[in-house]
């Protein structure tokens, strides 16, 4: 197939993928707007689309400086996690008593709820930036260090048999085969992760913050600013799924490359 044609081929499906997105946004608005309108829903509990977008924009300053606070504390935490959960799956494929006595600590320290875990980081960091970057930092390196750990360790035994027979070091190994088969495992985690971290973020800030979107939440709701509530919450989801959007784009990136 000619490189011309692949590409018109590509650039058609996405445009419908794209399309089908747009269309499906624009019916979901459609219908919320239409059951505050038929159920006459009073605007302090549930206002219309158009209301929201208006307060969206009239608040636009006050929401973007609450956005980058919790943005910054999401990445923070995301990427110390994620250096963490593999730097610690690394140790783990090569220390296995080390793997063996911490996993199962790891995994039961990771099912401690959220919203009992954010009051203890709150008490100990204070309820600004450190607190909240740990709480993301804790949501990102638990299931990275278990799908790293579970990627690095999924290569056939023929082929690390192969490779000693070969007479090839431990490192040709681990590059040229354990982290390869560790990709697909890696991604899935930080496709979790990505979104998680927004969340775990604007939950340490429902619980003690003076900045951030989940302070913004808590503030708009004892004063009843149901248009503002509203919008920070569209917001706080186009957060998330930005950052979704971006480790997908990484992923894609990711296996055009190969350790050579």
């Amino acid at each position: 197939m000619p490189a011309d044609v692949a590409k018109s081929k590509s650039l058609r499906a996405a445009a419908t993928k794209w399309g089908l997105v747009a269309l499906v946004a624009v019916v979901l608005l459609g219908f919320w707007a239409g059951i505050v309108v038929v159920l006459k829903v009073p605007q302090y509990v549930a206002p219309g689309p158009l209301a929201v977008a208006r307060g969206l924009i009239s608040n636009w300053h006050l929401i973007f400086s609450n956005l980058e606070e919790t943005a910054l504390e999401a990445i923070t935490g995301f990427a110390v996690g994620t250096v963490l959960a593999v730097g610690l799956g690394l140790i783990f494929l090569y220390v296995k008593p080390l793997r063996d006595g911490l996993f199962p600590v790891a995994i039961g320290v990771s099912t401690v709820p959220l919203v009992a875990v954010a009051p203890i980081l709150i008490l100990i960091f204070g309820q600004g930036f450190l607190s909240k970057a740990v709480m993301t930092a804790m949501i990102s390196f638990f299931p990275t260090l278990v799908n790293v750990g579970k990627g690095l360790e999924s290569v056939d035994d023929n082929i690390v048999d192969l490779f000693h027979v070969l007479d090839a070091s431990r490192k040709q190994l681990l590059l040229k085969v354990r982290v390869h088969a560790a990709q697909p495992y890696f991604f899935s985690a930080l496709r979790i992760t990505s979104t998680a971290c927004v969340i775990g973020a604007i939950i340490a800030e429902w619980v003690g913050s003076e900045r951030g979107l989940g302070f913004l939440v808590i503030q708009e709701t004892f004063n009843f600013n149901a248009v503002l509530l509203w919008g920070v919450i569209i917001v706080s989801a186009a957060l998330a799924t930005v950052f979704y959007l971006a480790i997908v784009l990484l992923e894609k990136l990711a296996s055009h490359y190969r350790v050579t």
